[in-house]
């Protein structure tokens, strides 16, 4: 709990010892002109009682460090100053350790500790009550003060120790998020490995299948053979663009190549088909000229679709949905409206995109609901670093 309150508050320390030369020197000045003005009486030399409230302001001044330890000198140093006085109760500065020893205590002890520390200060407290004379209700105002201030030290402890909990409790909470988000990233990327190794393998296959067929026809029909070396040529190519896009990212060994065939494009029919069965009010509108797209791109659109629609809850909610063919990209806008804010976009869409070199985008609509807008190139370039 020290460690704690001093991370809080690193200035404690000064703070201490600004309290303790304060205190001894209001201490020191009070009693010096007690000892001037009191020759009446007995009492011990003007050295030794200074000595004493020197030791008391020191105490005052490691009040954190070791709590039971400078209490128990504290009040040890009150009762010898009563002794060396012969009216300890005509000052007042010194007395202001009956608060400051018991709180200190209390704060910045445990429980036992606290416990034997406020045992410590009663029992000074009525030995300088015995000492000096004065009447019951002084003594029990005396030993009240002190009991209630180990009161407020006990409430002032409870109350740092849950803050550090709740502290440490978010931390633990905020780590554990960034872990399951880290997680939800990797088996994305692995998902999408697996998905892009497919297609890799099945251009390397085509590849070997279209260079069986030329090597056959080399020596019958020449241009059919530099037809089949051309297509040869453009497969690999994309073949190549396929692979550049697995760099980075990790597949685990063990895991098993999916055999059924990859969806794409042409199963948004059927996809918006099976979202009616739960979601009646889903619209499909598609405009352009469908043409030939790169195979990433062609599931990345269908993966893209299913996992918007998989994050649209309610069956009231009405989804419309726009796919646009042009030249250069493709375009999938999804509009839902909805009560609630949608969790768009998604981890697993934002991955896809980075990975097709796409741009993603969520509009807010007011009054109505959220528009999703993903733009896809038809023509992948460059390479993932």
């Amino acid at each position: 709990m020290m460690v704690m309150f001093r991370r809080r508050w690193p200035g404690a320390g000064w703070w201490d010892l600004a309290l303790g030369a304060a205190f001894g020197i209001v201490c020191e000045a009070e009693v010096v002109v007690h000892l001037r003005g009191d020759r009446a009486h007995d009492h011990w030399p003007a050295a030794a009682v200074v000595s004493i409230v020197a030791v008391i302001a020191v105490a005052v001044a490691a009040r954190r460090k070791a709590p039971l330890a400078t209490a128990s000198v504290a009040m040890a140093g009150i009762f010898v100053l009563a002794l060396s006085l012969s009216h300890l109760t005509s000052i007042n500065s010194p007395q202001l350790v009956l608060f400051v020893a018991p709180y200190s205590v209390a704060a910045y002890s445990p429980r036992i500790r606290a416990i034997a520390g406020l045992t410590v200060c009663i029992a000074a407290v009525s030995a300088v009550s015995a000492r000096t004379p004065s009447q019951t209700s002084g003594w029990v105002f005396t030993i009240g003060v002190c009991g209630c201030s180990w009161v407020a030290g006990r409430f002032i402890r409870g109350r740092r120790a849950l803050a550090a909990e709740l502290r440490q409790t978010n931390e633990r909470i905020a780590a554990e998020t960034d872990g399951r988000e880290t997680l939800a990233i990797a088996g994305q990327r692995t998902r999408i490995a697996q998905e892009l190794q497919v297609l890799v393998a099945h251009s390397v296959s085509t590849m070997i299948v279209q260079s069986q067929a030329a090597q056959r026809l080399l020596d019958q029909d020449s241009d059919e053979a530099d037809a089949a070396m051309e297509k040869i040529e453009e497969t690999g190519r994309h073949a190549l663009d396929e692979m550049r896009r697995i760099l980075g990212v990790l597949r685990h060994p063990d895991d098993h190549a999916e055999l059924i065939p990859q969806p794409g494009v042409g199963q948004i029919p059927a996809l918006v088909e099976k979202m009616r069965g739960t979601q009646p009010d889903v619209t499909l509108h598609v405009e352009g000229k469908p043409g030939p797209l790169p195979a990433s791109v062609d599931l990345a659109v269908y993966r893209l679709l299913a996992d918007a629609l998989s994050t649209v809850a309610g069956p009231s909610a009405p989804i419309d949905i726009l796919l646009r063919f042009g030249t250069e990209d493709i375009t999938l806008a999804v509009t839902a409206s909805h009560t609630v804010r949608l969790d768009w976009p998604t981890i697993a869409m934002r991955e896809r995109v980075a990975l097709g070199q796409g741009t993603i985008d969520v509009e807010s609509l007011p009054g109505t609901g959220e528009r999703l807008v993903i733009h896809l190139p038809c023509v992948l370039t460059g390479a993932l670093a």
